[in-house]
């Protein structure tokens, strides 16, 4: 969700105007069947469109970071420089990776939640795993009948998980990119750089020592300082 980068957001609005985006079936933006990365592409574009922005920096995380790729391939003029946060341009089985998640988060769905602190007792059971459990818990708000649900449409992720492991863009982007991975974590491995390079030849790969998946929030002032480095801040 865009609230995810709320401080990275408001750092960053000091020298950008900066879009904190929802893609669909995610936090405040519409619910849809289809959740594609060429779909969510083809909303991106329509928001610029919208909003009339010519030029941008974008950055995305994991799937976002998907749909970052995939949209600076499609529409490169629209797209000064890319910032990639662990992910690659490749296939993943991430219905295997996230096969709790996923049962944790359509149990909740099915259930009155009664408090947070009970959500995320029942989370714990699926994941034991602090961290991921309070990422995840992010999507619970106050319906108007005072209920607590899902934002996400965990209905269709459920359904288009096999879709969201996949990258099959064939196109290059040839502007100026960053890739920035956690040394921890799995996401993007040392095998992966040719292909990297091959998609987006101009691109850089940075390690964030200690970190696993979400660099981004497991040490944000380090964060900035590598995309600092990159954008020449």
């Amino acid at each position: 969700m865009s609230d995810n980068w709320r401080t990275h957001a408001k750092y960053y609005s000091q020298f950008f105007k900066v879009h904190a985006i929802d893609q669909r079936n995610h936090g405040k933006s519409f619910h849809s069947h289809h959740n594609s990365y060429e779909i969510m592409s083809k909303d991106l574009k329509y928001y610029f469109e919208y909003h009339k922005i010519k030029k941008s920096i974008i950055l995305g995380h994991s799937m976002g970071g998907k749909t970052s790729m995939y949209f600076s391939c499609m529409y490169p003029k629209l797209v000064d420089s890319l910032i990639v946060v662990d992910i690659a341009p490749k296939n993943y089985d991430i219905s295997h990776k996230y096969t709790n998640v996923f049962k944790g988060l359509n149990y909740l769905n099915s259930i009155k939640i009664s408090s947070r602190k009970d959500a995320f007792e029942i989370l714990f059971k699926y994941l034991d795993e602090k961290h991921m459990v309070n990422f995840l818990l992010k999507n619970l708000y106050r319906n108007d009948r005072n209920q607590l649900k899902l934002r996400c449409n965990i209905d269709t992720l459920s359904k288009k998980i096999e879709e969201l492991g996949v990258y099959d863009e064939n196109r290059v982007y040839l502007g100026k990119s960053i890739f920035i991975a956690g040394e921890k974590s799995d996401y993007i491995k040392k095998n992966d750089h040719n292909i990297i390079k091959m998609k987006f030849p101009e691109s850089s790969i940075v390690y964030m020592s200690g970190l696993g998946h979400w660099p981004h929030s497991e040490a944000p002032k380090q964060f900035r300082e590598v995309v600092n480095k990159f954008l020449r801040l």
